[in-house]
């Protein structure tokens, strides 16, 4: 591995040298040549140099075996290969993100992802600060990063192939395809998103769903063997062991796979008027498994109501109606069997508030913290406290009459009655302060 990281560098190193050894021509040489034309020809060796350097870099490194091209080559600091971000990521399957104005890249790859901060030199993986031999840069309006730590951090190998002085960055990859489909009449019939999911024993290397035709693709696999694994919510999970994937092959796996036989039953019942034994039509019946709405249906004129073909399990049924309160009843569906969940119902109780404000006696100061309470006869229906100003609010009072108190440690309780017959009624109350 020391022997591999010392060719690259060497490598790296050399055309590094190349590129800074450039001739520079002195403004007269002597002969009588002009500085314009000298300049030229100054200007069209280096291009030259750097565009013979540009095509060996091209051809010299590789991303999991395939070529990539560079607009501007690597370069070598602190002893340390300095790749541009964009032009490695991609290659490797991940997306790369500029933040021009705070001036941080992100490079994203599945569950894992790197920030380089270039302004403070900072590195985050996963959120967490790391620690870089060479901060990322940018150079002629491209960032680089240091090329041993990007590929480490997203599980590359780096090689160097003294036979031919080629860098590939990367595994050796190939593809794996397929076409998963169900028997119909004797006939194969697509299936649109299944996932499909790549295991490496049991770490999850690379998921993907199939498209309307029942095809999938997944790209740039390692080279090994592997498990497939192909699931929906309507069908039985398949599995295939011993997938082969090899360097720049296409390994083609087909499935078909069989639905599930789901266990049903039905929910039948009756919603009645609290006390009475007369059905309320029109109810809103919906079923829940969890916070998931499943079905729904509406009650008959009698109240009946039916839901057919509903899953085994435990299910929230809930009953609702614009004049009547909501009610919430479990029900527990048996295969094969219908289950009966009744329901009752009590008229929806009209509510208000009461708001106001208390005041200074003869004046419009508000009296703040003082204690205002409703009461229906002897029983406390609900109380508050005024605020800065002397508002109060009391909320979820129905209609009716009631009395209100007013009290406070530094002034004569007050009570008055009042009646609730709109959505607000409103009170304000002068205060009057005890001697």
């Amino acid at each position: 591995m020391r022997k591999s990281r010392r060719l690259i560098a060497l490598l790296i190193t050399l055309v590094f040298v190349m590129i800074c050894s450039l001739p520079v021509l002195a403004g007269n040489n002597g002969q009588g040549v002009g500085k314009g034309l000298l300049k030229k020809a100054e200007k069209a060796k280096y291009e030259q140099t750097i565009t013979e350097y540009l095509e060996m870099a091209q051809n010299k490194i590789k991303v999991r075996n395939k070529h990539i091209n560079f607009d501007v080559p690597p370069v070598i600091k602190e002893g340390r290969t300095l790749i541009p971000v964009r032009a490695i990521t991609q290659g490797l399957g991940a997306e790369v993100d500029w933040d021009e104005k705070n001036k941080i890249v992100t490079v994203t790859r599945g569950d894992i992802e790197i920030e380089f901060d270039l302004e403070s030199g900072e590195v985050f993986v996963n959120g967490k600060e790391v620690e870089i031999d060479v901060p990322p840069g940018k150079i002629n309006n491209r960032v680089f990063v240091p090329l041993r730590f990007i590929s480490e951090v997203l599980g590359e190998k780096v090689k160097y192939n003294p036979d031919n002085d080629e860098i590939n960055i990367g595994d050796e990859v190939g593809d794996i395809k397929g076409y998963v489909s169900e028997m119909i009449d004797d006939k194969r019939e697509a299936i649109e998103d299944v996932m499909v999911i790549v295991f490496e024993e049991d770490e999850r290397i690379q998921r993907v769903k199939t498209d309307e035709d029942g095809q999938y693709i997944l790209k740039d696999i390692p080279t090994g063997t592997y498990t497939l694994e192909f699931s929906h919510d309507d069908y039985n999970t398949v599995s295939r062991d011993d997938v082969e994937v090899k360097e720049d092959r296409v390994t083609t796996t087909n499935v078909i796979m069989s639905k599930v036989e789901t266990e049903v039953g039905d929910v039948t019942g009756k919603v009645t008027i609290d006390g009475t034994r007369t059905g309320i039509s029109n109810v809103y019946v919906r079923v829940y498994d969890g916070d998931d709405w499943v079905k729904r249906t509406t009650t008959d004129r009698n109240g009946e109501y039916t839901i057919n073909d509903l899953p085994v399990g435990t299910y929230r049924l809930e009953f609702s109606h614009d004049d009547y309160e909501t009610v919430n009843v479990r029900g527990t569906v048996k295969d094969g069997e219908t289950i009966r969940v009744n329901a009752t119902m009590s008229p929806e109780i009209e509510e208000g508030f009461i708001s106001g404000k208390v005041t200074k006696s003869n004046t419009t100061v508000g009296i703040r913290n003082v204690y205002v309470r409703v009461y229906d006869g002897d029983d406390l229906i609900v109380r508050t406290r005024t605020d800065s100003n002397g508002e109060y609010t009391t909320s979820n009072v129905p209609f009716g009459d009631y009395s209100l108190e007013f009290s406070h440690a530094n002034y004569e309780t007050f009570t008055m009655d009042v009646s609730v017959e709109d959505n607000e009624t409103i009170v304000i109350i002068p205060m009057v302060a005890k001697e």
